[in-house]
């Protein structure tokens, strides 16, 4: 009887877990979608350091982009927290490299500021471009500060 009753609640704590909405299995991801509308790749980066504007040091965190693809660069915090705890400021920089970066070029990169492009986003203006980022920057980016212009 005892089993029995073991194993009830067993099923019942197991159908429990499978039946709420947010399942302990499955992180939220938030997500910016960085489309590359070229016929080359390109690289990106991510920088928390505004308005620092040095390319961060950091090669492990360089994110290539196939050409003619969209990636995704992703967030375990919703972006309102990550702008709220996570930034100096309200603007978050994303540099564009016109290559696929290897890590012997990186301090060729980091002393010369070879970007191609660097948009200073905050978050407003991740939620009026839908949190997707082009290059080259489309119509949709129009008031979004792009450097070099």
């Amino acid at each position: 009887m005892v089993m029995k009753l073991a194993i009830i609640l067993l099923m019942l704590f197991v159908l429990f877990l499978f039946t709420t909405c947010d399942s302990p299995f499955v992180e939220d991801v938030y997500s910016i979608r960085m489309q590359n509308n070229i016929n080359q790749p390109l690289s990106f980066t991510v920088s928390f350091n505004y308005p620092d504007t040095l390319i961060p040091a950091d090669y492990n965190h360089l994110r290539g982009m196939p050409a003619n693809r969209t990636v995704f660069y992703d967030s375990k915090k919703d972006w309102d927290k990550v702008f709220k705890e996570d930034l100096p400021r309200d603007t978050l920089s994303v540099f564009i490299f016109d290559a696929i970066i290897i890590p012997d070029d990186w301090d060729e990169v980091l002393l010369e500021y070879k970007i191609t492009k660097r948009y200073d986003l905050s978050l407003k203006d991740l939620e009026c471009i839908g949190f997707t980022i082009t290059n080259p920057p489309n119509d949709n980016m129009r008031g979004i500060k792009v450097f070099p212009k």
